[in-house]
Order: structure tokens, then sequence, then C-alpha cells
């Protein structure tokens, strides 16, 4: 009975207030993260009104886009989770916004995790871990090989060097793959305790579990959506920067999205700054206003991660303790 009263009072009154603390610090940390950067950013949102003001139909194309790129994400999360159970499109949305709005104030996107599986009502819901692992993946794919080409342009040594660990790196982890479809499990040889092994295949096994179908429309899905987030930054870096050529502007892009992929993040709030500093460090020996490259940053932030973010918060009141 002790017990029993213990886990009552835990659902009932720990959790929902967990919950609602976990939502008042989402606030807490966008306020604060638009009040750090109050001093320059009155001037650089006054430049940033002027841009958009001026190009209305532009500004409704760009946020158009952004609807559509986080349901080709709801869509992939749909996908990802087909072996372990059926999830309709709504759900889906919610725990990519649920995800999305824990990860704004978690290092490296970890509220992801979080978020996408406390969202879901599967008993078994933390085998999505693995789910979620293999989105991610196949979503780095594009990055790493379109970034190639922004890379070709800071340094083609760099580039030489990028492309003989991007082939060593690719092999390796395709033999991982064929070894975990083949069945002969996520270990291979290593020896490990069964209750170890038993976890890793709970938590991971699911990754064996796709057709290769599957894994192409995964794939296909991760390409559309880069180039969905492409052309939404492409658009807005045309409208600040309307002197650079198309080749530029694209190089720029998808520098921009490699560097903010594999460079650490030592903040909570989100990636921003990593965008801002890897924008300017591109374009800064181009004959071009750094200005106008902080603001274009900027403006995708907020169309593009604080828009929907702060759609998504009140979804976290909705996460489950248990699935039922």
């Amino acid at each position: 009975m002790p017990s029993l009263i213990k886990a009552s009072f835990y659902k009932q009154v720990i959790w929902p207030l967990l919950k609602v603390t976990i939502l008042l610090l989402l606030i807490a940390f966008i306020y604060l993260k638009l009040q750090d950067r109050r001093d320059d950013a009155e001037t650089t949102l006054e430049y940033i009104q002027s841009i958009l003001y001026n190009n209305i139909g532009m500004l409704i194309l760009v946020v158009g886009l952004m609807p559509l790129n986080w349901g080709l994400e709801a869509v992939k999360w749909k996908v990802l989770v087909k072996p372990l159970a059926d999830m309709s499109f709504i759900s889906a949305v919610k725990g990519v916004l649920t995800g999305l709005s824990l990860s704004f104030m978690t290092p490296h996107g970890l509220g992801d995790y979080f978020g996408r599986v406390m969202q879901a009502n599967n008993p078994q819901r933390g085998r999505y871990i693995g789910a979620i692992m293999l989105g991610r993946f196949c979503q780095m794919i594009p990055t790493l090989l379109f970034g190639a080409l922004g890379l070709y342009y800071i340094s083609s040594t760099l580039f030489l060097i990028y492309i003989a660990c991007a082939v060593i790196i690719g092999v390796s982890l395709l033999l991982i793959f064929i070894a975990v479809r083949s069945g002969r499990g996520l270990m291979g040889g290593i020896k490990l305790s069964d209750k170890l092994k038993s976890k890793i295949n709970y938590y991971f096994g699911v990754i064996s579990m796709y057709s290769v179908v599957e894994i192409l429309i995964i794939m296909s899905l991760s390409i559309f959506r880069y180039a969905v987030f492409a052309a939404q930054f492409g658009l807005i870096l045309a409208l600040f920067l309307p002197e650079i050529s198309l080749h530029l502007n694209i190089a720029g892009v998808t520098w921009i999205f490699l560097s903010k992929s594999i460079l650490p993040t030592f903040n909570f709030l989100s990636d921003l700054g990593v965008r801002e500093f890897s924008a300017i460090y591109f374009y800064e020996k181009y004959p071009v206003d750094l200005m106008a490259v902080v603001s274009a940053s900027l403006t995708l932030w907020l169309v593009n991660i604080l828009v929907p973010t702060i759609a998504g918060a009140p979804l976290t009141l909705k996460m489950r303790l248990k699935a039922r």
C-alpha cells in the first residue's frame, strides 16, 4: 500500500508539477535569450524589419516554407516509428514540436529525444531512441554531402581531408549497418553480459527492423527537408545580400549548415551563436556587409526555430510519465 500511495503521489503531483516547471523554464529561457541580445538586437531588428517590410512577398514565401519544413520532419518521424507502432500525423507533429521546444534549452539536442519519447503513448516507447538516432543520421547525410561544397570555398586542402574522412566513416557505418541487417546483432562479436546486450537491443534493435524501401523513404524525406531549409536560408540571404552570386549564396548556406551540425555547442539556448559565427567566418573574406549576414542568420532562426519552439512549448504539458 505505501508503494502504491507513493506512485500515485508521484504521478498526480510531482509529474504535473515537473511539466509546469519545464514549461516555465522554457518560457524563461526564451525570454533570457532575447534579453541577452537586447543591446545589439534593437539595431539589428530594426534593420531586419526595414528589409522585410520592403519584401513582403518573399517574407510570406519564407514563412510559408516553415510548416513544410517541420511537416516533413513529422512525416519522417511517423515513418521512423512505423515498425514499432502506428502514429497519426498530428501525433507526429506534437512529438516533433515538443522535442524542438525541449532541445531549445538542453545541450546537444538531448531534449529532442526526451520530448518525442515522452509525448508518445506506447508502452515500448523507450525503443523510439533508436528510431530517433537513425532519423538524425539520415538527416546528417545530406548535410555532410552538400556541406562539401561550402567547405571547398573555405579551403581546398580541408575539402580533400574532409572527403577522405567521409569515405572512411561512410564505409565503416555501412559495414555496421550490413552487420545489423544480417542478424549478427548490434554488438557483433563483442562479449557483453546478456543483460547489457538485452538493453542495447531494446533501445537500438529497431534499426534492424526497417526495410530497404523504408530506409529510402527516410533518406528521401531527409534530403527534401534539407532542400526546403536551404531554400529558406538562400532566399533570406538573397534579400539581405542581393549583391552576391547564386553559387556563393548556395556555398554559404551549405557551409553554415555543415558547421552548425559538426561544431559543438556549449550553451543551452540553441545553436544560434554557432550559426552566426560560421556565417561571418564564411563571408568575411568577401566584400559584403557582415551586419546583413548576421541579420539573415537571425531571421532564419526567428522564423524556423523560435516560432515553432513557442508553438510547441504548451505541448510539454501533454507529456506522459507512463504510456497507457
